[in-house]
């Protein structure tokens, strides 16, 4: 299944598809984005079968490495390393979120439960895990 669609017209051809990974090699050979059509349109001079194929191989290149990209990330995010990465990350955010006069964060022990929804826990202050603060008034968990 080709990651790319070509479709030629008076002015050129214009180029759709998974193109975001390849747009500096559309540049390249004078391609320009359209904005209103969401596409992608390079000269007719430009156009021939061969870069047709290089195109086609590199976005099919460049979806396997992003690919490849998404799953090490994944791999990494439940290694103990990537745990303690992120538990590391977190830590700063909280002293951060607290510095900057949080109403959601009593303190910089709080484990934080969901980010988005300022749910946090925190064991220091006398809540389990169970309970938790939502935008700095303690919630039972409902």
């Amino acid at each position: 299944m080709p990651s790319l669609y070509f479709s030629s017209t008076d002015d050129g051809v214009l180029i759709s598809g998974k193109t975001f990974n390849i747009k500096d090699r559309l540049k390249e050979v004078g391609g320009r984005w359209n904005p209103k059509t969401s596409l992608w349109s390079i000269p007719t001079i430009a156009d021939t079968p061969e870069r047709r194929q290089e195109l086609e191989a590199l976005a099919t290149q460049k979806k396997k490495e992003e690919a490849a990209a998404k799953k090490a990330a994944r791999l990494y995010a439940v290694s103990s390393e990537g745990k303690a990465a992120a538990a590391a990350e977190d830590k700063l955010r909280i002293k951060a979120a607290v510095a900057a006069g949080s109403t959601w964060i009593c303190c910089e022990n709080c484990e934080v439960i969901d980010w988005d929804r300022h749910h946090t826990s925190c064991a220091t202050c006398g809540h389990d895990g169970n309970t938790f603060f939502v935008d700095g008034r303690l919630r039972t968990g409902d």
